[in-house]
């Protein structure tokens, strides 16, 4: 086996550093970090001490590049399955072009999967639920629409059947449905199925909502799919960021911050996706791209839609002048978001007890945001299309945000009044008892740490920093014998630069 070696330093088989102890040589053996750290006596070649203190400052990159390794599998035919008569098969899945998939996200070697599941829906009496089977009869349960996993989106594919008569019944409450939402401009899809099924029995209502989920699965599929690659370019780019000089650790509380950022991000690019369509397409009386959560933007565009007493330049100018305004559309964002914390405090308080665990020693932590506040522009930075000049731009939407001030609700500076942040999830409150736990841990890991560090070689760092930028360059490469000169996200002209 061949490793990239600077003098007792070499990069091991996942890209971790190791460091060699004096006068030993490199054997020809598989080093990966987690194998040597539990069985050092079958390493006797390694420092272990030195090797633990260089990957604690130099972290072993968790995303890894291959460009070559991209893949679409989304359009793979679908499954053909045979029912009887007496049931109604959904079984359709949006296009997905290369096109549809970023540049970038295909420059980093993404995989995209498709998983095909298939259940039929029938109301059960005795629980007055959904019952999910498949073809056996066994039943069915669907974790997510979306998981990224590593280098690797998948996309569930929800195949459904209902029963001939439940579909006709579904069918019909729906055509009840869009026949209230014509007759009232004002009424919104959502308003005018509440106000119908809020007149049907429950099973009428839960088998709806099984009918609804295929209607709208196109744009659904789409939105999941920039849902996932918007949270695996943050986990990139912020990965990228603690490799510059002058970054530094964030606070535990930051910790917390930046995972409920991370999730807000990811929603508010489903948003985008929506805004983009409809201004693109210019079909300024079609909502079919917006989703549920979007229930109150679409009110108010129906509402300049149905002034007669303007013309359609002057509806398009006044949709454009909404739809201009980001930093409140953001907020618009972080305030649906609030409703979907609860789901996301166990997990947060995992990821953030192994991000603790793993802050760089030797790194300065942050004093007063400033950490903070740089990679906050890393996660909020969005593709967002200009009607006006036909093209799509790149904004940071880090800096503002519609809170309140001074006792008026305006657009703020986030830097200077960081305290509007917690108007929508006060972190310090809502994360107390797992930040004081955190913080105590770490006191107590830094004291550990300062054993393997007493007696550390500063000097280790420069040639450890130049090692793994030459394998994460490698790592990108076009093909696995080339290097490339730089790789650096630059949020002003279109992302990841290879």
């Amino acid at each position: 086996m061949q490793y990239d070696v600077d003098g007792n330093i070499f990069v091991g088989t996942n890209g971790e550093l190791f460091v060699l102890k004096p006068y030993q040589a490199l054997k020809n053996k598989n080093y990966a970090l987690k194998q040597v750290l539990t069985t050092p006596a079958g390493y006797p070649e390694i420092d272990i001490s030195a090797t633990r203190a260089l990957s604690l400052e130099i972290p072993p990159r968790r995303v890894n590049l291959d460009r070559d390794n991209y893949l679409n599998e989304l359009n793979k035919p679908l499954p053909n399955i045979q029912l009887g008569a007496d049931k109604v098969l959904f079984n359709s899945f949006p296009h997905i072009s290369d096109e549809f998939i970023s540049e970038f996200a295909q420059k980093a070697g993404l995989q995209f999967r498709r998983q095909d599941v298939y259940n039929h829906a029938e109301f059960d009496d005795a629980t007055q639920n959904i019952k999910y089977t498949n073809q056996e009869g066994k039943p069915v349960n669907i974790d997510a629409q979306g998981l990224s996993y590593e280098n690797c989106i998948w996309i569930t594919n929800e195949i459904i059947s209902l029963n001939k008569n439940d579909y006709l019944m579904a069918q019909k409450n729906e055509k009840e449905i869009r026949d209230l939402e014509k007759a009232n401009p004002l009424l919104t899809y959502w308003d005018a199925k509440d106000q119908v099924l809020a007149q049907k029995s429950l099973k009428e209502q839960k088998l709806y909502n099984v009918y609804e989920r295929a209607l709208m699965k196109d744009n659904e599929v789409k939105r999941t799919i920039l849902h996932e690659i918007k949270h695996f370019k943050t986990k990139f780019l912020l990965e990228s960021r603690q490799y510059k000089e002058g970054s530094k650790n964030l606070s535990v509380k930051n910790l917390f911050n930046l995972c409920i950022d991370d999730e807000r991000s990811a929603s508010f690019e489903e948003l985008i996706y929506s805004i983009n369509t409809y201004l693109e397409q210019e079909k300024y009386e079609d909502y079919s791209m917006f989703g549920a959560p979007a229930k109150s933007l679409v009110q108010y565009l129906k509402k300049i839609n149905a002034k007669k007493e303007l013309t359609d330049e002057e509806k398009k100018q006044k949709i454009v002048k909404y739809f201009s305004n980001l930093p409140k559309l953001m907020s618009f964002t972080y305030i649906q978001w609030n409703d979907e914390l609860h789901k996301y405090i166990e997990d947060f308080s995992g990821i953030v007890k192994e991000e603790a665990e793993q802050l760089p020693y030797l790194k300065e932590t942050e004093q007063n945001n400033e950490e903070y506040f740089q990679q906050r522009s890393i996660i909020y930075s969005y593709r967002i299309y200009n009607p006006e000049t036909k093209k799509y731009d790149y904004h940071d939407l880090s800096q503002q945000i519609y809170g309140q001030t001074d006792g008026d609700m305006k657009m703020v500076s986030v830097r200077e009044h960081p305290e509007v942040l917690s108007e929508y999830v006060d972190v310090d409150k809502v994360f107390q008892k797992e930040i004081a736990e955190i913080n105590k841990l770490l006191k107590l890991k830094r004291v550990r740490e300062s054993l393997d560090f007493k007696k550390f070689d500063k000097s280790l760092l420069p040639r450890g920093q130049n090692l793994s930028h030459r394998w994460f360059q490698r790592s990108i490469a076009r093909r696995k014998a080339d290097h490339v000169s730089q790789a650096v996200y630059a949020p002003r002209s279109g992302g990841l630069t290879l």
